[in-house]
């Protein structure tokens, strides 16, 4: 169907979900998650003769989200001429439980529509940009090889990308699901208040499972398909959802085309030399930030109104509810100024613990580092806009085995 319909039938879905909420605070909410498009202004964007845009950028958001996550980045690239959407994945957007019926190949279905919907309006090429699971739909869409007539993969960008989650739910997601009716702590490892308007906190055992299911037709991250489309990353070593490093090891070994890394880290010492991986402090003292964390990278602090740097913002204080319910309340309280920001990593809230330190610890909702790291991406998209314009190969990456 026309993506503009697409907008409108996602819209009812997500009003009758939140039908409960008061009149005004249900229309923002249903404003905040709905699939969006942004054009470019014409100054900005190639346009052919029949009216349609060269090139595009399809937004995939991640496990639990919804497309609000990826509004910043999609700005970023409206601003430099790119005809932007981004698709609402199947079981989102609307209320936890509905990842409880969800099937992964509803996922790949709807990357596959938000491709092949750009059609209308794009001749040419686009980029894939996910988050997270998105990511994760991102590779599995080129793997398929599979776009409509007259449009092509330009590149992907992937932030924090999920091949292997690191929870406990999610190593024992496979072996738990025939018990989900059972016990309902199975059937939802995490039960929060969902407060967050624009995503989940809630976790349903199925969307683990679902997400497992995707990740396994990836296939070896050593050893699988290669991915010749030039790929750029962006991923925090301390990542609590997903393994970073075996990102990392994705990229170091099948990424076989041009390719690009930013790897935020607290610690000092560089994990590689080579040219294709630059290294990043993932600690800002003078804002107390202790760590990155894996929701931060597509938010720009100083714009995003709801995940942004400022007092009004949403906090994120998942990790201590409902243990520690002191904590929680005095993290999540607004006026308070005496709060750290990091991903709570159970190393990182043990250490805290034996150093004493008394202020809570909320999870990063932004990225500081947003800025260079969107210069980085742009300039990485238009070397190979470059290359192509004058016929010269890309520079092909060194070949590693980590």
């Amino acid at each position: 169907m026309p993506f503009a319909e697409y907008v409108d039938r996602s819209r009812e879905r997500i009003k009758a979900a939140v039908a409960d909420l008061d009149d005004p605070t249900a229309a923002a909410v249903i404003e905040q998650r709905l699939p969006f498009e942004l054009q470019p202004g014409l100054e900005q964007a190639a346009v052919g003769a029949d009216g349609r845009f060269a090139k595009a950028a399809l937004l995939l958001h991640g496990l639990l989200d919804t497309p609000y996550i990826m509004r910043d980045i999609g700005a970023c690239f409206a601003e430099r001429g790119y005809l932007v959407r981004a698709p609402l994945l199947p079981g989102h957007g609307t209320r936890p439980g509905d990842l409880l019926q969800v099937d992964y190949r509803e996922w790949i279905d709807a990357i596959a529509y938000g491709v092949d919907s750009l059609a209308e309006k794009l001749a040419g090429e686009v980029t894939l940009v996910g988050f997270s699971l998105g990511a994760t739909l991102a590779v599995h869409h080129v793997l398929r090889q599979r776009c409509p007539p007259g449009i092509t993969i330009k590149a992907l960008v992937m932030l924090s990308p999920g091949f292997k989650a690191t929870s406990k739910a999610a190593r024992l997601g496979y072996w738990l699901m025939p018990l989900r009716h059972v016990v309902r702590q199975i059937k939802w490892p995490s039960i929060q208040p969902d407060a967050d308007t624009v995503k989940y906190e809630s976790l349903a055992l199925n969307a683990v499972v679902q997400f497992n299911s995707l990740a396994a037709e990836i296939g070896d991250l050593a050893t699988g398909t290669p991915v010749t489309t030039p790929l750029f990353v962006a991923a925090a070593a301390r990542d609590s959802t997903i393994d970073a490093f075996a990102a990392r090891r994705f990229f170091l070994n099948r990424a076989t085309g041009p390719r690009r890394m930013i790897w935020y880290t607290a610690d000092p010492h560089p994990v590689d030399e080579r040219g294709d991986i630059e290294q990043r402090s993932s600690i800002y003292p003078d804002h107390r930030i202790q760590d990155f964390s894996h929701v931060c990278l597509p938010v720009n602090p100083t714009t995003n109104r709801h995940y942004g740097a400022h007092r009004e913002a949403y906090r994120a204080c998942h990790h201590y509810f409902p243990k520690a319910i002191a904590k929680w309340q005095a993290c999540k309280n607004a006026a308070a100024t005496d709060v750290d920001f990091g991903e709570p990593t159970a190393a990182l809230l043990r250490a805290r613990r034996q150093a004493n330190l008394s202020a809570p610890l909320c999870r990063l909702t932004f990225n500081p580092d947003f800025d260079y790291m969107t210069a980085a991406m742009f300039r990485f998209l238009d070397r190979l806009d470059q290359s192509a314009s004058t016929g010269a190969p890309a520079a092909k990456p060194a070949k590693a085995n980590q």
